[in-house]
């Protein structure tokens, strides 16, 4: 069927992958991790800024849209 050379061929490319499988899953552990460290400190700010201060920005940036889409339609 294989001769020795193919067989060990095979082994080492299984080697490899497996490597390369173990070392993708650190990489998304990683990303999970700071992810998760980004979310908590979005949490964060979000409750130390002052909820008027989102609504009036929010406001300002609606009347910005709402204003750029009356000069275009002109």
């Amino acid at each position: 069927m294989y001769d020795h050379d193919e067989v060990e061929a095979l082994r080492r490319e299984v080697r490899r992958l497996k490597a390369q499988v173990f070392a993708l899953e650190e990489e998304k552990a990683d990303l999970h991790r700071r992810y998760a460290y980004v979310c908590q400190e979005l949490e964060r700010t979000r409750a130390m800024v002052q909820p008027s201060s989102l609504r009036t920005a929010t406001c300002h940036r609606q009347q910005d849209v709402n204003e750029k889409s009356q000069r275009t339609s002109r």
